[in-house]
């Protein structure tokens, strides 16, 4: 198998087909993408490429344990594998995730929060994100009574 780093042996438009990686190609080959693939949205990899990435990159293993434990704990809305999953991350030799489990620590009422209740704030943080970049983009360029009459005009058009 090839190394993870080594790209020299692919062509721009051979990467962008094969993202994830190949087999039966002149060498076989998984990219960060395919890593990330498999990690974060399930994708497949075959038995030799997980066999490789496992022995040649351990943190790859405890990372993707995390992610699907994380995953778990709000699949199961589960306060108590969440106070497991900070203890255990807490002494992780990964840095990443041990400061991540400290950062779940110190904001704990919020995470548990998150995990027992279905509520978002992504309404509210969209409509501050909108509002913002109406400022940005007419920056020096108005008062408040023109700003304000933008808002209105945007908004009016999204609704009717």
């Amino acid at each position: 198998m090839d190394n993870l780093g080594d790209h020299k042996h692919r062509t721009m438009t051979e990467g962008l087909k094969y993202r994830t990686g190949s087999i039966g190609k002149e060498k076989d080959y998984i990219t960060r993408e395919g890593i990330f693939r498999y990690m974060w949205m399930n994708t497949e990899l075959t038995v030799e490429h997980k066999n490789f990435i496992y022995d040649h990159y351990p943190a790859v293993w405890e990372l993707h344990c995390c992610i699907k434990e994380f995953r778990n704990i709000f699949k199961k809305r589960n306060v108590p594998l969440l106070y497991l999953f900070i203890e255990k991350y807490c002494k992780s030799k990964i840095k990443a995730l041990k400061s991540f489990a400290e950062g779940l620590k110190r904001d704990i009422d919020a995470v548990e929060n998150a995990v027992v209740y279905d509520y978002s704030n992504g309404f509210v943080e969209g409509t501050n994100s909108r509002l913002k970049m109406i400022k940005r983009t007419m920056y020096g360029r108005c008062r408040k009574r023109l700003l304000e009459a933008k808002l209105r005009y945007v908004r009016k058009c999204k609704n009717g």
